[in-house]
């Protein structure tokens, strides 16, 4: 299960970088992808206050955002309700010791 449970954080860490940012190249002045983010911050702070069109660069940076999004969300998706559930199962069948965020079966 340990195993298992390194492949989950593992997989959390490269979803994390691809919504979010890379954080260990960003602090080593090395040159990172936009991450999902950082697209459509840059989107939501240059159209705040316009009352114009969204420029083409902001469209394609939506549109790449978006793209890049459901593959993402779909993954975070299987994660959370199949591979962590199914560890958490396992973990109780072998009547496991609490971990943070695990809820407990619980019988009277």
């Amino acid at each position: 299960m340990i195993d298992e449970a390194n492949r989950i954080a593992d997989e959390n860490t490269i979803l994390y970088r691809k919504l979010v940012d890379d954080e260990v190249l960003a602090k080593r002045n090395e040159p990172t992808y936009p991450s999902i983010s950082a697209r459509v911050g840059e989107v939501v702070y240059g159209m705040w206050s316009s009352t114009s069109a969204p420029t083409n660069s902001y469209r394609q940076n939506y549109q790449i955002a978006s793209e890049e999004f459901k593959p993402v969300l779909d993954s975070l998706k299987r994660l959370v309700e199949i591979d962590l559930k199914n560890l958490e199962s396992e973990m109780n069948k072998l009547n496991s010791p609490w971990t943070p965020g695990r809820v407990p079966d619980w019988q009277e």
